[in-house]
């Protein structure tokens, strides 16, 4: 997939969340979007397992937890 095409299909999606979000705000109570926004959270974090190694390495303690999101971050840097 060339370069223009990725980036018009990041755009359609950005503006389809954005659209999402404002719909969600115009017509879901705040009790709701909470549910639906925990609901799409604890799915991408089920969907990843770094993620999961994330909190099982920083589990109850924080400076772990910092420690386990910054070695991510930066072996995310080096792929780039």
């Amino acid at each position: 997939m060339d370069h223009g095409k990725k980036r018009s299909i990041n755009k359609n999606i950005q503006n389809w969340l954005s659209d999402l979000l404002n719909t969600m705000d115009e017509v879901l109570d705040d009790e709701t979007k909470t549910k639906l926004m925990a609901g799409c959270g604890k799915g991408c974090y089920n969907r990843f397992k770094f993620k999961r190694d994330i909190g099982a390495y920083g589990h109850r303690d924080m400076k772990k937890l910092i420690e386990a999101f910054k070695n991510n971050f930066e072996k995310s840097l080096e792929m780039v």
